[in-house]
């Protein structure tokens, strides 16, 4: 059940982000990519998120004491890193979003 309300989470994310982007032309006519295309890329990425969640969970038995020591109000470095792999994966899907509108935007 958490895999499938973080991937609801994500997708919900990553499209609303990239549809209320000013210029944004996802889902329009504009768009030249076919819908298919962004959904299977889409799951493409979910499917590289459950992944790193994977590999989380099962690496941290592995980790030295000092990377998974809590210090202060902030989490370990292990969950530092694991929420670093997290956002670059988003930021990275988000940017092939909006590479249609910025190839758009160079041939005007």
């Amino acid at each position: 059940m958490w895999y499938f309300c973080g991937c609801a989470f994500y997708t919900i994310a990553v499209f609303v982000n990239a549809y209320i982007d000013d210029d944004s032309t996802l889902l329009s006519d504009a768009d030249t990519r076919s819908k298919g295309k962004l959904l299977a890329v889409h799951l493409g990425y979910l499917c590289v998120l459950c992944l790193v969640v994977q590999a989380a969970v099962s690496l941290r038995s592995h980790l030295s004491k000092s990377m998974l020591l809590q210090n202060g109000r902030g989490g370990s470095w292990a969950d530092l890193l694991f929420v670093a792999a997290l956002i670059t994966v988003y930021f990275i899907e988000e940017d092939w979003l909006a590479a249609a509108k910025k190839r758009s935007h160079k041939r005007a």
